[in-house]
């Protein structure tokens, strides 16, 4: 079974983060006041396992983000994996950007080096100077 924290951001994007990473860090964090780590770490999977409040609890008011984000991944929405992309491609809503957003430049390049690996060489700049 993989277990998986779910939480969603304020911007809508869902992150899962293993919970037994969740329960490493739980069941240290007691071991440094002497408490058994398997005794611990197994005490927070059966939380998780049962739906108890504790594991969501003890996360939420014992760690920040800073603790996990390294360990968590991006979630796609339920909508997403069932969008038809075709009619979005076709009649979704469209803008044409000049500037990448700061949070897609990593993406653009990602797709820049796609393209170059194909052989596709694109323009940037303005197209009024080639008049």
């Amino acid at each position: 079974m993989r277990r998986v924290y779910c939480v969603t951001m304020p911007n809508g994007i869902q992150y899962g983060i293993p919970a037994g990473y969740i329960a490493h860090l739980y069941a240290k964090f007691y071991e440094e006041t002497g408490e058994d780590y398997s005794d611990n770490y197994k005490t927070m999977l059966r939380w998780f396992d049962t739906n108890n409040f504790e594991f969501e609890d003890w996360a939420k008011n014992n760690l920040d983000w800073t603790d996990v984000k390294d360990y968590a991944f991006v979630l796609p929405p339920e909508k997403i994996l069932t969008c038809d992309y075709e009619d979005g491609w076709v009649n979704g809503d469209a803008k044409l950007l000049h500037e990448i957003p700061p949070s897609a430049v990593h993406a653009y390049e990602q797709v820049e080096k796609y393209m170059a690996a194909a052989n596709i060489q694109i323009e940037e700049g303005d197209a009024h100077d080639k008049n």
